[in-house]
């Protein structure tokens, strides 16, 4: 009973163990994941800024287009 108990004992610091270090491993990779998380939305945000800002400034320069071939009429 007492080899059989000792036994069982051994198991479940094992199975502890194993699940500490599951543990461990899932914190570390959903560390990871939202950091990369965060750098691929600050990418997506700074190129999306970008695309906005060269678009707002073609629609300056057609506005300022309109305004002087009207000026001209």
């Amino acid at each position: 009973i007492i080899k059989t108990a000792e036994e069982r004992a051994r198991r479940l610091v094992d199975e502890d163990e194993i699940t500490k270090k599951a543990k461990v491993q899932a914190n570390e990779i959903l560390s990871t994941a939202q950091s990369q998380a965060r750098e691929l939305k600050r990418a997506a945000n700074e190129f999306s800024e970008s695309i906005l800002k060269n678009a707002e400034h073609g629609l300056v320069d057609a506005v300022n287009q309109i305004k002087n071939a009207k000026t001209a009429l």
